[in-house]
């Protein structure tokens, strides 16, 4: 019996070709898989610098401000360090400032009183004095027991920069101001800065007085800075006698407190004498207390006596003192 032997299968020639295509194609798309990444997540601008400073080892201000020649750079406090600015002329670091628990602000400068000139200053970084450029840097210090207290450095930019004058004013606020006086005719018109704040007076409570107090800031000829209390015109006898009337009728509708002398008088009373004293108008603040407390109302010693004691605790009592005596010789 003859054995039947299997025959081979000889698949045709385009079949072989397909299939040897077929593989050359999976083993190149795996090999393509393994040798090159994904593509990355395009990120926002702000967070690519972000990236790159992070891989540099650099930390981005949290606040800038171009001042021309200088830039100012602030870096709040984190883990690695306190709060602090730095100063900059071109690459090269200037100044720096900082202290510990504080955190510090860049004030800008509000243009007022500049009728008919074209406000040119407003919202201008940089002071321009007797050729001086200076800028003030507000420092915050702060604590769980206590409120803020504010200083206010005064620094000429330089190189290095030049730290002109601190103003130390507790928790009260400051914001820095220009004034021009004078007209288009006038060569004789003046510039000033003035630092714009004021003062607190708490006996009052609820109504408590808050006399303006104005420094002018100015720069002597040995380039040394002066924060000194502006001091401000006489007002005329009849704006007086226009509050003096104000007040009289305020003194028939008073709750005292026989215990509690600054309660004998308007509390309107004691804010328009505070100001006239922080302008350096103190015999005129007298001459309203004289004036407006009524003939036949007792306690007038006693409510003097209270308003200045409780003016005397204000953070500019020696400054309003030294203004009101040099007014008084004068």
């Amino acid at each position: 019996m003859a054995t039947l032997e299997p025959k081979a299968i000889n698949p045709p020639v385009w079949l072989l070709s397909a299939l040897a295509i077929a593989v050359g194609f999976a083993y190149t798309s795996a090999s393509l898989n393994f040798s090159k990444p994904s593509l990355p997540v395009q990120l926002p601008l702000y967070e690519q610098v972000a990236e790159v400073a992070e891989q540099n080892h650099e930390e981005l201000p949290t606040v800038q401000h171009n001042l021309g020649q200088y830039l100012y750079q602030y870096f709040a406090a984190n883990t690695n360090h306190q709060a602090y600015f730095r100063l900059l002329d071109g690459e090269s670091e200037t100044a720096r400032y900082s202290q510990d628990d504080v955190a510090y602000n860049l004030l800008p400068v509000t243009a007022c009183d500049l009728t008919p000139y074209e406000d040119r200053q407003s919202g201008q970084l940089v002071l321009k004095i007797k050729n001086q450029k200076i800028i003030v840097v507000e420092q915050i210090a702060s604590s769980e027991q206590t409120a803020d207290q504010h200083r206010y450095l005064v620094i000429a930019l330089a190189a290095p920069a030049k730290p002109l004058r601190t103003l130390d004013t507790g928790t009260n606020q400051f914001s820095v101001e220009y004034r021009r006086h004078g007209d288009n005719k006038n060569q004789s018109s003046q510039e000033q800065y003035q630092l714009i704040g004021c003062d607190q007076l708490d006996a009052w409570g609820q109504q408590p007085v808050s006399p303006k107090v104005t420094f002018d800031l100015d720069i002597s000829s040995d380039n040394k800075a002066s924060l000194n209390l502006h001091k401000s015109k006489r007002r005329s006898k009849e704006e007086l006698l226009v509050i003096v009337k104000g007040l009289k009728k305020q003194f028939a509708d008073l709750d005292i407190s026989e215990e509690v002398p600054i309660t004998y008088a308007p509390v309107d009373l004691a804010k328009e004498m505070a100001d006239l004293i922080y302008e350096g108008n103190g015999k005129q603040a007298k001459f309203l207390l004289a004036r407006a407390w009524p003939a036949n109302k007792p306690g007038k010693a006693a409510f003097s006596q209270a308003f200045y004691s409780e003016l005397a605790k204000g953070a500019f009592h020696k400054e309003q003192s030294a203004l009101n005596r040099l007014c008084a010789k004068g």
